[in-house]
C-alpha cells in the first residue's frame, strides 16, 4: 500500500507496545505509521484530535479493567474500528467486546506480523462496509418514512377531498334524477341525463383515486374469511347482466365442478377485480361473448386461475405494454368513446399482488382478449355436502360450442349423459335416434331468445315439441325475459332458468325434476298487476331525527307510501313547527340534543286544543327493551317502533293508526330488473329457493336485499354512502368517550351509533354498538375498549363492501 495507515495502540505494558509495533514494522502486506500511548485518559485525548485508521486496544488497563475499558472508549468515539487485546484467559470478556461493536480481538502471545497486519486492515474493512451498510439502511429508512408520510398525507388530502366532492355531488346526481321523473320536453329530458351521467362519471374518477390512493398508502387491509366462490363469480355476472343484455352480448360464467366450494381469502376484493375486469369486458366488446372462468392451477394445489375472455377488437402489443399502468387508458381509441379513469386496471393488478397473486393478459388484435389473473386461496378443510346429484341424459338445444363445451363438463362431472342439438328439428332427430339406440333423454335444456322468435306463438310450440319428446323441458330465456318463461311453463314446460345460467340451480333443478318434486315459479322481478296500499297524498307529515341518515331514510319511506315531509333536528324545532303548522303524522325520535323525543311529546301534548288537529306521533327508537314501549305510551305517544324500520311495517302501524286515511290502487310493479340485476327472475323448484345460497358472501357486513327491496338500489347506495362518511365521526367521539371513561358521552354515542346502524339494517355494528352501552352502564371499561375494536373492525368490513358497491354502480376502466 503506498498511503501509511494510522495506527493508535493503548496499551499500559511498554514492552508489548514496542513488540506491537515492531510486527506492524515488519508487515509485508502494508505501512503502518504506530504511534503508543501507555495512559487510557491520554489515549482518550489523543482520540479527540483525530488522525487515527484503526485502534489496537488493551483491555487491562491500571484505571480500567476488561469490558469496562472497551465501554469507556466506544463511548468516547465511535468512528474508527477498534481491535481489542487479550491474554490468553479473557476469551469471554473479549467476545463480549466484539458483541458490542469491536471488529476484531487478538491474545497477545499468538501474534505474528502478517496475522497482526492483516487482522487491522480487515478490520478497517469491515468497519467502513458496516458503516457505509448503516448509513445506506437510515437512508433507506428515511426515505420510505417520507414515501410513506406523502403516500398517507395524499390519501389523507384526497379522502378530504373525495367527501368534499362526493356531497355536493350527491346533491347533483340527487336531483337531476328528481328533475328526471318531473315533465319535461325532449330537450329538457336529455339536458338532464347529460347532467346525471355527468355526475355520476365524477363520483366515478372520485372513488377510483381515493381508493388507488390508499392502496399506494398502505392503508389497504385484507380480509380472511370464509365465503362460496361461486356465489362471488355468480353474483357478479348478475350484476354485469344488464349491460351485457342492452348489447346482446352472451355473458357465461363456469366455475369448473373441481375447484373447492368454500375457500378463505377476500371475498370482497376478489368481487372488486372481477367487476373490474368484466365491465371492461362487457364495455369494450361490441359483438359475441364475456365469459368468466375458474379452475384449478395444474401445477399447484392452493392457486385459482380466474379469467375473463371477450370477443372484443382484441389488443395490440404496444397497447398491452401500458396496460396496469395508472392513469394509462390503453385503448385509447375507445376509451375516447367509453371513458373511465384508466384507474381500473391498475387497481386490480395492486389488489392481486397484495393478495400475493399475478395479473396478465393473452390477447390477439382483431380477435378478443383474455384478462386473467392467480390468486393462492386457502382451502376451507370442511366442504358443504353436495345439494343436488342429478341423474339421467340431458338435451342442451340452441347453445354455442363454448356453452356446450361448459354444460358438457358440468353434467358429466355428476355422471349424467349429455347430447346436443342446434335447433328444433335437430332436437327431434336427435330424440329419436337416441330411442332407436336405446337411450333415452330425460331432460330437454332449450335457449331462446325473444328478440328473435315469435313471442305469441313461441310457448306453444316448444310445449309441443317438449311433448312429443315425452321429456323434461327447461326453457332458458333472458332475466328480462321472465315472462316468456312464465308462459312457456303454462303451456307445459316443466320449469325455466334465467341467463346468465347459475350451476347450482341448473343442478337442483335438474335434481328435482329427476326425483319427482314439485316445481313453482318464484316472481321477484316480473311484472305483474298488484294491489298496492298507500297512504293519504293529503296527510302532512314530520320527520323528527338528528341523524342525517336516519332522515334521509325516514323520508325515502314516507315517500314510498305517498307522503311529504318536513324535516327538522331536534325536539325544540319540532314542537315550535307544531305551533305554526298543523301536522297529521309525527315520526318522532327518542333521543336527541338539545330536546329528546319524551319532553318535546310533552310539550305537543300539552298544547292541547291550541292545536287544530291533534297529531299521531310514532315514537322511532334505536332501544328494544321491555317495557319501552310502555314508557312511550305513558307520555303521550300514540305507538312505537323499533329501528330498523321498513317500509311495510310503517305501513301498518300508521294504517292501523289511521285507518281512513288508507289508499288502495292497482300498478303494475317491475322491481329492479335493470337498476340491478341480481333480482332477476327465475323459475325453481321451492327447495331450490331455500338452498340456493344469495349472490353475496354470507358474511356481508351489509343488508343490501333489504335496502334496495324497500328503497331501491340508487337510493340504497346514497344512504349507505352517507353511511360510510358519516359514522367516523360517531367513532371518534365513542372512543374519546371511553378513553376518558366519560359514561355519558359513551352510553350517547353508542346510543347513537346503534340507531344508526339499525336504521340500514347494520345489524352487526348494531349489536356491538348495544354491549358497548350495556359496558358503560356497569363502567366495565375494558370491556367497552374490547367490543369497540369489535366495532372498527366491523366498520371497516362494512366500509370495504360499500366502496365495492360504490364501484360496482359505475364500473371504472
Amino acid at each position: 500500500m503506498s498511503t501509511d495507515i494510522n495506527v493508535l495502540i493503548i496499551d499500559h505494558n511498554p514492552d508489548d507496545a514496542r513488540l506491537l509495533q515492531k510486527l506492524l514494522a515488519d508487515s509485508e502486506v502494508g505501512r503502518f505509521a504506530v504511534e503508543c500511548i501507555e495512559n487510557l485518559q491520554d489515549g482518550l485525548l489523543r482520540l479527540e484530535t483525530g488522525g487515527v485508521d484503526v485502534l489496537l486496544l488493551d483491555l487491562s488497563m491500571p484505571e480500567s479493567q476488561g469490558i469496562n475499558t472497551f465501554l469507556t472508549v466506544r463511548n468516547k468515539t465511535n468512528n474508527i474500528p477498534i481491535v481489542v487485546l487479550t491474554g490468553l484467559d479473557e476469551h469471554t470478556v473479549a467476545l463480549e467486546a466484539v458483541k458490542l461493536g469491536a471488529q476484531d480481538y487478538l491474545v497477545k502471545r499468538d501474534l505474528n506480523s502478517n496475522w497482526l497486519s492483516r487482522a487491522l486492515l480487515y478490520a478497517i474493512e469491515r468497519f467502513t462496509a458496516n458503516k457505509e451498510i448503516k448509513t445506506l439502511n437510515e437512508e433507506l429508512v428515511q426515505a420510505r418514512d417520507e414515501a410513506l408520510a406523502t403516500a398517507r398525507f395524499k390519501a389523507e388530502f384526497l379522502a378530504n377531498m373525495s367527501h368534499e366532492i362526493r356531497t355536493p355531488m350527491n346533491a347533483v346526481i340527487g336531483m337531476s334524477d328528481l328533475l328526471r321523473r318531473t315533465s319535461l320536453n325532449v330537450e329538457q329530458s336529455k339536458f338532464v341525463e347529460v347532467i346525471k351521467s355527468a355526475g355520476g362519471a365524477l363520483l366515478n374518477v372520485v372513488n377510483d383515486i381515493l381508493l388507488f390512493s390508499k392502496m399506494e398508502a398502505g392503508s389497504f387491509p385484507l380480509e380472511n374469511t370464509e365465503f362460496e366462490l361461486l356465489d362471488v363469480v355468480e353474483g357478479v355476472a348478475e350484476i354485469l347482466a344488464g349491460p351485457a343484455r342492452l348489447k346482446d352480448l352472451s355473458l357465461i360464467t363456469f366455475v369448473e365442478p373441481t375447484v373447492p366450494k368454500t375457500v378463505i381469502g377476500d371475498p370482497t376484493r376478489l368481487r372488486q377485480i372481477l367487476l373490474n375486469l368484466g365491465s371492461n369486458a362487457v364495455k369494450f366488446t361490441e359483438k359475441g361473448h364475456v365469459i368468466i372462468t375458474v379452475r384449478n392451477e395444474p401445477e399447484t394445489s392452493d392457486t385459482l386461475r380466474f379469467a375473463i375472455e371477450d370477443s372484443g377488437s382484441g389488443l395490440s402489443s404496444d397497447t398491452m405494454q401500458k396496460l396496469f399502468k395508472p392513469f394509462s387508458q390503453g385503448m385509447e381509441k375507445i376509451a375516447t368513446t367509453n371513458g373511465g379513469t384508466g384507474l381500473g386496471l391498475a387497481i386490480s393488478k395492486l389488489m392481486v399482488e397484495l393478495m400475493g397473486g399475478k395479473i396478465g393478459v393473452n390477447s390477439t388484435e382483431g380477435k378478443g382478449s383474455t384478462f386473467w389473473f392467480k390468486l393462492p386461496i386457502a382451502i376451507c378443510e370442511k366442504q358443504p355436502p353436495e345439494q343436488a346429484n342429478p341423474t339421467g341424459r340431458m338435451l342442451a338445444v340452441n347453445f354455442t360450442l363454448r356453452e356446450l363445451e361448459y354444460l358438457r363438463k358440468l353434467t358429466t362431472h355428476y355422471g349424467m349423459e349429455f347430447g346436443s342439438a342446434a335447433d328444433a328439428k335437430e332436437a327431434v332427430r336427435e330424440v329419436e335416434r337416441s330411442r332407436k339406440n336405446g337411450s333415452i333423454y330425460d331432460f330437454a335444456l332449450i335457449n331462446v331468445d325473444a328478440n328473435n322468435i315469435d313471442r305469441a306463438a313461441m310457448p306453444n310450440d316448444l310445449a309441443t315439441l317438449v311433448n312429443q319428446l315425452e321429456l323434461f323441458g327447461i326453457l332458458l330465456t333472458s332475466f328480462d325475459q321472465a315472462a316468456l318463461g312464465e308462459d312457456a311453463v303454462k303451456a307445459g314446460f316443466s320449469a325455466y332458468l334465467t341467463r346468465p345460467l347459475k350451476q347450482t340451480q341448473l343442478l337442483q333443478c335438474l335434481d328435482d325434476l329427476s326425483n319427482g318434486k314439485k316445481l313453482s315459479p318464484i316472481s321477484r322481478g316480473t311484472e305483474r298487476e298488484n294491489k298496492d296500499r298507500s297512504l293519504d297524498p293529503t296527510l302532512r307529515a314530520l320527520i323528527v331525527e338528528d341523524n342525517p341518515i336516519n332522515q334521509e331514510v325516514a323520508n325515502l319511506q314516507l315517500k314510498k307510501l305517498g307522503l311529504t315531509a318536513q324535516i327538522c333536528s331536534n325536539g325544540k324545532e319540532a314542537v315550535d313547527l307544531v305551533k305554526q303548522q298543523e301536522f297529521d303524522v309525527i315520526l318522532m325520535d327518542c333521543q336527541m340534543p338539545i330536546m329528546d323525543g319524551f319532553e318535546a311529546t310533552r310539550q305537543i301534548r300539552a298544547l292541547g286544543s291550541q292545536l287544530k288537529t291533534k297529531p299521531i306521533i310514532l315514537a322511532m327508537t334505536a332501544n328494544a327493551m321491555e317495557g319501552d314501549r310502555e314508557n312511550c305510551l305513558a307520555i303521550g305517544m300514540d305507538e312505537y317502533v323499533a329501528k330498523p324500520v321498513t317500509i311495510d311495517g310503517l305501513l301498518h302501524l300508521l294504517s292501523t293508526l289511521l285507518p281512513d286515511r288508507l289508499v288502495e290502487f292497482k300498478t303494475h310493479d317491475i322491481r329492479f330488473q335493470l337498476e340491478r340485476s341480481s333480482r332477476s327472475t327465475t323459475l325453481m323448484s321451492e327447495d331450490i329457493s331455500k338452498n340456493v345460497a344469495p349472490s353475496a358472501p354470507r358474511e356481508s357486513a351489509l343488508d343490501t336485499e333489504m335496502l334496495t327491496a324497500n328503497f331501491g338500489w340508487e337510493s340504497a347506495c346514497r344512504l349507505l354512502t352517507m353511511f360510510a362518511d358519516g359514522t367516523p365521526a360517531i367513532l371518534d367521539k365513542l372512543d374519546k368517550a371511553i378513553a376518558s371513561q366519560d359514561v355519558a358521552g359513551a352510553k350517547a354515542n353508542s346510543h347513537e351509533l346503534k340507531g344508526y346502524c339499525s336504521t340500514i339494517s347494520m345489524h352487526e355494528m348494531a349489536t356491538l354498538s348495544k354491549q358497548i352501552g350495556d359496558a358503560t352502564r356497569t363502567q366495565d371499561w375494558s370491556e367497552a375498549r374490547q367490543l369497540f375494536e369489535q366495532l372498527v373492525a366491523a366498520f371497516e368490513t362494512a366500509r370495504r363492501e360499500i366502496e365495492s358497491l360504490t364501484m360496482i354502480t359505475t364500473p371504472s376502466t
